[in-house]
C-alpha cells in the first residue's frame, strides 16, 4: 500500500502573563506568612539572606559550606528559630517563581504590585528587585533554561496494511510509521499499532481540553 506523506505544521502561541502569573494562583503558605516575619528583620539581614538564597538557586551546596548555619546564627537573637525556617523557605520559593521566568516576560510594575500586595517592607521589595531585574537574572535564567526540552520541528507519517503472515492468511492489520524531527537535529523513527494511536490521540485530546481549561482562567492570558 502506497504510503502518505505530511509534514505537520505548528502555529506558535505567545503566552502573556498578566499581573498574577508571577506567583501561582494558589499561593503557597509559606510566602504568605512572609510579611509577618520579615518585618522584623532590618535591610542588611534581609539581604544577607537574599545572598545565601542565590547561592543556593545557583546550586551551592549551603549545607555542607556552613553557609545556611552562619546565617542562621545571625538570627538567634532576632527571631525564633521556626520564624528564621519560614523567612529562609518563603524567600527561596518567592525567588525560585521570580527567577524562572524569561528575561522580559515580568513587568517591573506589576511585579512590585504583587510584591505589595503580599505587604513585604518596601526596602526588602527593592532589594528583591534589584536581583530579578539586574544581571544576577541573566545567570539563573542560563540555568533555568538549560533544563529546557527540544521541541518538535516536523513529523512525517504513512500507514502500513499487514496482508497476511506466515500463521494468518487475511490479516489486513493497519500500522502507523512515524519519524519526528527535533530541534537538536535528531530523527527519531517508530511504528505503532492501530490502538496505541488512538489512545495517543486520546491522551492529545484530553491535554489539548486541559490547555482550554488553564487559558480560561486569569492567570494566562493567551495572544494567537
Amino acid at each position: 500500500m502506497a504510503g502518505r506523506e505530511r509534514v505537520a505544521s505548528f502555529k506558535k502561541t505567545n503566552v502573556q502573563l498578566d499581573q498574577s502569573a508571577f506567583l501561582p494562583a494558589k499561593i503557597p503558605s509559606v510566602i504568605l506568612k512572609l510579611s509577618g516575619v520579615s518585618s522584623k528583620i532590618n535591610r542588611d539581614l534581609f539581604r544577607k539572606v537574599l545572598q545565601v538564597v542565590i547561592k543556593d538557586i545557583e546550586g551551592s551546596v549551603i549545607i555542607t559550606e556552613d553557609i545556611f548555619g552562619n546565617l542562621k546564627s545571625l538570627f538567634e537573637n532576632v527571631i525564633t528559630e521556626d520564624k528564621f525556617l519560614i523567612l529562609y523557605s518563603g524567600v527561596l520559593l518567592l525567588m525560585r517563581y521570580a527567577l524562572r521566568h524569561p528575561q522580559g516576560s515580568l513587568k517591573k510594575e506589576s511585579f512590585i504590585l504583587e510584591l505589595n500586595e503580599l505587604r513585604l517592607n518596601k526596602e526588602h521589595i527593592e532589594d528583591i528587585c534589584s536581583i530579578v531585574f539586574t544581571t544576577k537574572q541573566n545567570a539563573n535564567e542560563k540555568k533555568f533554561s538549560s533544563f529546557q526540552l527540544p521541541s518538535l520541528i516536523s513529523l512525517r507519517w504513512r500507514i502500513d496494511v499487514t496482508i497476511s503472515t506466515s500463521v494468518l492468511n487475511r490479516v489486513l492489520q493497519p500500522t502507523i510509521l512515524m519519524q519526528i524531527k527535533d530541534s537538536n537535529g535528531k530523527m527519531f523513527t517508530f511504528e505503532v499499532s492501530y490502538t496505541k494511536f488512538h489512545e495517543l490521540r486520546y491522551n492529545i485530546a484530553s491535554l489539548l481540553k486541559e490547555m482550554e481549561d488553564l487559558e480560561k482562567r486569569s492567570v494566562l492570558r493567551v495572544e494567537h
